[in-house]
């Protein structure tokens, strides 16, 4: 059920659910939120009790889900670690960058400034210039 969770597959997981007694993991909800499935995301929420890790904003924010971001923060109390900022500014996920720093506590290790460098980004760059703490 992880792997179909996180291929975004709804109806075999909803299927698997009904009918197998294994269930699913943690990886189910981290690897849809991963990839941006909100939708499984949220159902998962809804009708499983596995729940997610930080992995879950972890990487939907390094991967540029800022839905999925704002729907965790907003509904599950796992959060995300410094890895959420730092994958962002590393990917080019401006706008997620900005948003975590408005509204999450954690902040973003020294290594957000080298993935940015490292990736070109200079607006990002100097953003994290001003503005990392």
């Amino acid at each position: 059920m992880d792997g179909a969770a996180a291929g975004n597959h709804l109806e075999v997981v909803k299927w698997l659910s009904a009918h197998r007694s294994g269930g699913c993991t943690t990886a189910a909800m981290d690897g849809a939120a991963a990839n941006g499935h909100l939708e499984m995301v949220q159902w998962l929420h809804e009708y499983r009790v596995e729940g997610c890790t930080t992995a879950a904003m972890d990487a939907a924010g390094t991967n540029g889900h800022l839905d999925v971001v704002k729907w965790l923060h907003e509904h599950r109390s796992e959060g995300c670690t410094t890895a959420a900022k730092d994958g962002a500014a590393g990917s080019g996920a401006f706008e997620v960058l900005q948003w975590l720093h408005c509204n999450r506590t954690e902040r973003c290790s020294s290594e957000a400034m080298n993935y940015a460098a490292g990736a070109g980004l200079l607006k990002i760059v100097q953003w994290l210039h001003r503005y990392r703490h």
